[in-house]
């Protein structure tokens, strides 16, 4: 698993402050790219997934894209010359990308959906944002949103939508820190300035809360 020494921000791609794009990309495969057995198009869809979502596994891709994993690696090989790679825990992970200097993640808090470019789209990798164990993920989960401090998974989240305000509902996976509270109002105000309305934060214990 990741060291916690390790620069998270790299773990996936940047999120950006807008409440409804959670990644510095938009990337979604048009059926056209991908026809079983064309090697062309195993080399487009394994470039058009890493940019949008690296660092991935071969067995992420092979999940999202609905591939066999020798078609998944023959994409990856293709791309060789345009893609990064580095193995870690016995899995070699492909990007397109430099990861940034420092390891200062900002905005530190986020309140996503469990959509596919941050949690979704990765099969194989998705405990990456729960280093700490503090759920378990890939099954049925209890919520749609979810609370993202320092690219970790710290709560699951409700939202509602009323006629002058959004309501997030928390759930903590742990408790949070002065700073980090503050952190979590902030990506509330960002979202509720971005719907035009007031942002109003409600947050629970989760009954295996850890402290």
């Amino acid at each position: 698993m990741v060291p916690f020494s390790a620069p998270m921000s790299y773990v996936r791609p940047g999120i950006s402050c807008s409440p409804t794009t959670s990644v510095g990309y938009s990337i979604s495969a048009a059926p056209e790219y991908y026809e079983a057995g064309n090697v062309n198009s195993n080399k487009k869809v394994s470039a058009r997934y890493v940019a949008g979502h690296g660092p991935v596994t071969d067995r992420d891709l092979a999940y999202w894209a609905t591939m066999a994993l020798g078609e998944v690696r023959a994409g990856l090989a293709d791309n060789n010359e345009r893609l990064g790679s580095f193995d870690l825990d016995g899995s070699t992970y492909w990007h397109i990308n430099e990861p940034p200097d420092g390891e200062t993640i900002e905005p530190r808090a986020h309140l996503l959906q469990i959509l596919d470019e941050y949690y979704r789209g990765y099969q194989h990798t998705r405990n990456i944002l729960d280093i700490a164990g503090l759920t378990v993920l890939g099954g049925r989960e209890s919520a749609i949103g979810m609370l993202i401090l320092d690219s970790q998974i710290a709560g699951d989240m409700k939202r509602t939508i009323d006629a002058d305000r959004v309501t997030f509902d928390l759930r903590l996976l742990r408790g949070l820190t002065d700073d980090e509270t503050q952190a979590v109002h902030a990506a509330a105000l960002r979202y509720g300035h971005y719907l035009h309305r007031q942002p109003v934060v409600k947050l629970t214990r989760s009954p295996t809360t850890t402290t």
